[in-house]
């Protein structure tokens, strides 16, 4: 049955540095609430995280838990080094986001798989991020010739997942990153989703989990269209999961990447989801 793994945001303390204490803190209890964390994606907002920082979030990720529930995103103008960092500190889970340029592509994630070793590694495609929109017959001869363990969905290409997952060999994870697709995923063949929205409210989405893994179709029918609405309002907006950890006592708001502000009256919204959702 399909996974939801919490795309965690990084919080900041009141310097701006990464508040390791609240990470610490926040990623053991989302890792014990749902099927494992991706840590330092987009909406870890690693494009403005240093290398140290994106290592330490690793290191903590995997102090709270077992390496095989964290997939650590090393993608970046230092993927490979980063990913032999990694693997030292005990990583065996690794994510790349494509670089912009196709002709790159084959060899940045050799790259990346040699410097792996034995670990899974996912290419992480978000055309609207990077511009480079791989199809999926694409994609699925880079899965082969690359040995790559399966690809991260985000954007305009979770959109297509049906044709990625026919056109990528049996054997090969599919993740999405849109919060909304875990019933379409269960029955398309994907391996799970990648969810911003469920690091703000994961009690939503481990029942959900668990309705479809027993079967239980009729809480799927109530649950799924609850979570749709929260994943509509969200939007993928990292300031309103970070207001959503603010008001809940987690951490700080604060961002690093210039991005849309949460809009006016959104703690309202917040709050009354809050009591809704728990």
């Amino acid at each position: 049955m399909p996974e939801v793994i919490v795309a965690v945001p990084t919080p900041f303390d009141a310097t701006g540095g990464v508040d390791l204490a609240a990470v610490k803190e926040r990623f053991a209890v989302l890792g014990a609430s749902l099927d494992g964390l991706f840590v330092a994606g987009t909406t870890g907002e690693f494009p403005v995280l240093s290398d140290p920082e994106r290592l330490a979030l690793f290191e903590t990720a995997l102090s709270v838990c077992p390496a095989d529930r964290v997939i650590v995103h090393c993608g970046g103008s230092n993927a490979t080094g980063l990913t032999v960092r990694a693997r030292e500190l005990g990583a065996r889970r690794f994510a790349a986001i494509t670089p912009s340029e196709d002709t790159e592509v084959d060899a940045y994630y050799r790259r990346i798989r040699e410097a792996a070793g034995d670990g899974e590694v996912y290419a992480y495609l978000f055309p609207e991020r990077t511009g480079l929109d791989l199809g999926p017959e694409r994609l699925a001869r880079l899965l082969t010739d690359c040995d790559l363990t399966g690809a991260k969905l985000s954007g305009g290409a979770a959109a297509r997942f049906a044709g990625y997952r026919a056109a990528v060999p049996e054997g090969k994870r599919l993740y999405s990153g849109d919060d909304g697709m875990l019933p379409e995923m269960a029955a398309g063949g994907g391996a799970g989703i990648v969810s911003g929205v469920s690091s703000a409210f994961p009690v939503p989405f481990a029942d959900l989990a668990a309705a479809l893994r027993t079967g239980d179709d009729e809480k799927v029918a109530v649950l799924a269209p609850r979570i749709r609405r929260l994943v509509a309002f969200f939007a993928a907006s990292i300031p309103l999961m970070k207001q959503t950890w603010a008001l809940r006592g987690y951490c700080r708001p604060d961002t690093r990447m210039a991005v849309e502000p949460a809009p006016p009256g959104a703690e309202v919204v917040l709050r009354s989801f809050i009591e809704e959702f728990g």
